[in-house]
Order: structure tokens, then sequence, then C-alpha cells
């Protein structure tokens, strides 16, 4: 019986800490710093399956598996977690990465447990700049 209170008190505290970035990065919360600014959220339940971590988290996808199993994005820096790179994730709901597409500025949630890591909550916030180039168009009667 503890141990189904526990573990539905931890599924409670990180559902709350979800909708509350949630509503952060649809500017719903006012007074509370800017969430893309310091991707500063970070929730850690001690349950039973060990420690869990969330963190919020912008970036742009460069890539997609045809499974839509793994996305490679280039992220900005997780403050207390990791600097700003390029790296696959796994997703566990391939339904998160609907509409999502090579270019697409994001938001999601970096969810770190004991021995695996994933994203959820993607969405799309923009397009990307297409990369500018070196070449320049060939000139007529040279």
């Amino acid at each position: 019986m503890k141990k189904t209170s526990l573990a539905i008190i931890t599924l409670a505290a990180l559902v709350a800490a979800i909708a509350l970035v949630r509503a952060q990065d649809m500017g719903k919360l006012s007074g509370m710093g800017n969430m893309q600014e310091t991707n500063a959220l970070m929730v850690n339940t001690n349950g039973m399956s060990g420690s869990m971590n969330c963190y919020a988290a912008t970036g742009i996808v460069e890539s997609i598996t045809s499974d839509r199993t793994k996305a490679t994005i280039h992220h900005q820096a997780i403050p207390g977690y990791m600097m700003e790179m390029t790296m696959d994730f796994s997703v566990k709901d391939t339904n998160q990465l609907k509409g999502i597409s090579p270019g697409d500025q994001i938001t999601f949630q970096l969810i770190q447990a004991t021995n695996e890591e994933w994203i959820e909550n993607v969405n799309r916030t923009g397009k990307s700049a297409p990369a500018m180039t070196n070449s320049m168009p060939p000139m007529g009667g040279m």
C-alpha cells in the first residue's frame, strides 16, 4: 500500500512539474523568469523506480529516424545538466514527433531516469533559417 501511494505521489509531482513548464512556455505564468533563457526547471522524484529528473530544453531538429523513435537535436545548454550540443534523443511515444520535421525549432522536456533518458512534450515553436552557403551563382560571360 505504501509503495502504491508513493508511486502515485511521484507521478503527480512529475505531471505537475510538466504542466508548470508548459504553462511557462505558453506565457501563462508571469514573474517566474524566462524559461528559454534559464531552462532551470528540474524536478527530482525519489520513488520506487529510483531518481527521475525533468529538464526544460529548446533546440533545432536536425533529423528524425524513419520509425520516429530517435531525434537528432541541436539543443541549447541545459543548466546543471549539459552544455549546448547536438545529440540523439530517444522518443518513447512516437506521437510526440507528429508534425515535427528537420529544421523545426522546438521546446521539449528531457526526462532522465536512473537507467535511461528520453524526450517528451515536444512542441514546434518555429522554423530555423536555411543554412548559408559560401557559393556564389555563376557569373555570365567569364
